[in-house]
């Protein structure tokens, strides 16, 4: 999938667009519609982004408009059929670091009440609720949001489609056991919860650095991290894959055993807690050099807890998805136990004394423990 910045006035991009306005039509009252024309969308003020598939065929498109001290964007829009693959996070990804890059930090959107997915993911991206800017009214078919984002300058490289394949192509050994579970698991309909190539070239070098000979890994979905520690494990060494089935695994065993490790991966069917407390019960603790956990939320203090007595002094404790999409960074409603559970441990690892601790931005956010 490629996204890059087009003129809008083609006609698949049009096609596109009158989709758009087919789907809301129907939602709100003609005064209730703000989408601009393709007249408007070509002025300089403008920046356009199209994503393209495989094929080369406009599947999405999204337009960030720069108006006076802000941004507002316009035309988001995903074919359905498309959707579930991330791209209107990236679109808007896009659409924010051009924006960044002309000093622009502050981005303004119109949505529509009807439309719960679409508020959905601008809250996850970061985007509050405000009142109604520029010549909108306090209209009840529209929700305002905006979002104050930092200077590129001050945070991180704008990471596209184009720049992260480079990193990829430059800073990933992938061993094609590796890139074959990754095409296998790529049409599941939980694929989004496999850890990235650069992630996992990541481990592979944290277990090496720390000379790791015994590993834990809590959460194995299809088996990605776990073959990307084993191959990088001496060739006694060992991972403790703890996960609830073997749904899910069973996928990956097929690769683990043609990359040559499946003797390294010693996975333990049932509660993970259940699985580290016998462990610890049969005096492995201080035996284990690593750990990865990514697995249930709400569980993850239990987890960290268990890890960290198992763990030798010196011994690495590797925590996915410690930023959440950024839902961490806002309050949470009392319900969302996952999120809850995540802002507690963050803050228990920051404050945590037993620890040598970095936050790293990377994927979802991952947090390294280094116990003292």
């Amino acid at each position: 999938m490629r996204i890059a910045f087009e003129s809008p006035d083609q006609p698949e991009v049009i096609a596109l667009i009158d989709e758009l306005d087919a789907h809301q039509k129907p939602l709100y009252p003609a005064e209730s519609h703000h989408g601009v024309d393709i007249a408007t969308l070509l002025q300089p003020n403008v920046r356009f982004a199209v994503a393209r598939d495989e094929s080369g065929a406009a599947v999405g498109c999204a337009a960030v408009m720069f108006l006076d001290g802000y941004g507002e964007l316009k035309r988001m829009f995903v074919l359905p059929s498309q959707r579930g693959q991330g791209l209107g996070r990236k679109l808007i990804a896009a659409l924010e670091a051009d924006a960044r890059s002309r000093g622009c930090t502050v981005l303004r959107l119109e949505t529509g009440p009807l439309q719960p997915e679409a508020i959905g993911l601008y809250a996850a991206l970061g985007y509050v609720r405000r009142g109604p800017f520029g010549e909108y009214w306090n209209d009840p078919h529209s929700v305002f949001m905006e979002k104050t984002m930092t200077a590129m300058s001050d945070r991180y490289l704008p990471l596209d489609d184009t720049l992260f394949a480079y990193a990829l192509d430059h800073g990933v050994r992938e061993h094609p056991a590796q890139a074959a579970l990754r095409e296998a698991t790529r049409s599941h309909p939980h694929a989004g919860m496999q850890i990235s190539p650069d992630q996992g070239a990541l481990m592979a070098l944290l277990a090496k650095l720390v000379g790791a000979r015994n590993t834990i890994e809590i959460g194995v979905f299809t088996g990605y991290s776990a073959l990307s520690v084993a191959l990088a494990l001496p060739a006694d060494g060992r991972v403790l894959a703890c996960d609830i089935n073997d749904d899910y695994v069973n996928i990956g065993k097929p690769h683990w055993a043609a990359a040559g490790v499946a003797h390294k991966i010693d996975l333990r069917l049932g509660p993970a807690l259940q699985t580290l407390d016998a462990c610890l019960a049969a005096g492995e603790a201080g035996r284990y050099d690593m750990a990865f956990i990514d697995a249930d939320k709400a569980g993850y203090d239990g987890y960290y807890e268990r890890c960290l007595s198992l763990l030798r002094s010196g011994g690495l404790i590797v925590v996915d998805n410690v930023l959440w999409s950024g839902r961490v960074a806002r309050p949470a409603a009392a319900d969302d136990r996952d999120t809850l559970a995540l802002q507690a441990l963050n803050d228990k690892i920051h404050g945590d004394e037993r620890v040598d601790v970095a936050m790293l931005a990377i994927s979802d956010g991952v947090t390294l423990a280094r116990k003292r």
